[in-house]
């Protein structure tokens, strides 16, 4: 099997990321998640220093080829329009960024 290594320095992106719980997956994780709700709780279990933010798959809130590495774990069903989070996918990947 092979393995995936991500360097440290790299920006990596989970949408969908609920309570935030995979953040340590990373040293440079990013979280963004639909729920306004889960983005308030998240911070007030793991630290206000926890880097997530409330956003839409279908309208990112990141600047244009700045990610390196962008993952989501059983969310993207859940997207109306799913095409829509697709393309801003495709947006916010750096050229030959992985997913």
């Amino acid at each position: 099997m092979a393995s995936l290594h991500v360097p440290d320095e790299a920006t990596v992106v989970e949408i969908g990321c609920g309570m935030g719980y995979l953040y340590v997956c990373h040293p440079n994780w990013h979280g963004i998640e639909y729920s306004s709700t889960a983005v308030k709780r998240a911070k007030e279990m793991l630290g206000t220093n926890l880097n997530i933010e409330q956003g839409d798959a279908r309208c990112l809130p990141l600047e244009s080829g700045s990610v390196d590495f962008l993952f989501s774990f059983a969310a993207l069903e859940h997207v109306p329009e799913v095409e829509r989070a697709f393309q801003e996918i495709g947006r916010v990947l750096r050229p030959g960024g992985g997913h």
